[in-house]
């Protein structure tokens, strides 16, 4: 009779789960790169604002709001009926 080798089995190591502390803390180092990226960020797009400000650009050139017709209709006509059982059917 032939001799069967029998293999070494090697178990399978699986990694061993997060603890929730160890999620946490990846989790606030992931929030504390975001809001330094989020602060830098900030800080140029306030000196792009006073920038234009200053050079009186904010608004110069924009076209005024106009509101739609039938939308000021609305407006009036709810304001028209505040403190009525209509106002509730006006939509605006």
């Amino acid at each position: 009779m032939e001799e069967i080798k029998k293999e070494e089995i090697k178990p399978v190591t699986e990694p061993e789960p997060k603890s929730m502390i160890d999620a946490a803390h990846e989790a606030a180092e992931r929030l504390e790169k975001a809001n330094a990226e989020k602060k830098v960020l900030l800080e140029r797009e306030e000196k792009l604002r006073s920038m234009a400000m200053l050079s009186g650009r904010s608004e110069a050139g924009s076209a005024p709001l106009v509101e739609d017709p039938e939308v000021a209709k609305r407006r009036k006509a709810k304001e028209y009926f505040k403190g009525t059982s209509i106002e509730r059917m006006i939509k605006v």
